[in-house]
């Protein structure tokens, strides 16, 4: 009968026990930086991301993030494996070269054709030229 009665303390014990800390709290942008490992700069403007908007709530000047919420928006930008770099490269080298794109969105420009008698450090003509100041001058 002494056995029994100190389990009974234990159970009666154990039944009052309240849980006080809330398993999905609400995290401030400063709080949610530390939590995340992005600086508050990167989620002030992810909140206002147009294509993938971080979900949060605006109480007056306060903005709070539900940390689940959260959870569940950044794992939209999970990733696994390694990208075929090899892949990357020849697609990257075919752009460049000018094989794989699309004349519309990557127009080829060109240098303009250099005047010959054009001095380039002076930006003027050069004297010897037919066509410059001074030979007109000097053939008066």
């Amino acid at each position: 009968m002494r056995d029994a009665l100190p389990s009974r303390r234990l159970a009666s014990a154990v039944d009052s026990v309240q849980v006080s800390i809330s398993l999905d709290p609400y995290l401030s942008v400063k709080a949610l930086a530390g939590y995340s490992g992005l600086s508050v700069r990167t989620l002030r403007n992810l909140l206002i991301d147009p294509h993938h908007p971080l979900p949060h709530f605006r109480i007056g000047a306060k903005i709070l993030v539900q940390r689940s919420g959260f959870d569940r928006w950044i794992a939209a930008f999970r990733q696994s494996g390694d990208p075929d770099l090899d892949q990357i490269v020849d697609n990257a080298v075919r752009e460049l070269k000018g094989d794989g794109c699309d004349s519309g969105s990557y127009p080829r420009q060109r240098r303009p054709a250099r005047d010959p008698g054009l001095d380039l450090k002076t930006k003027k003509g050069r004297p010897d030229q037919a066509g410059s100041r001074a030979a007109q001058t000097s053939a008066k």
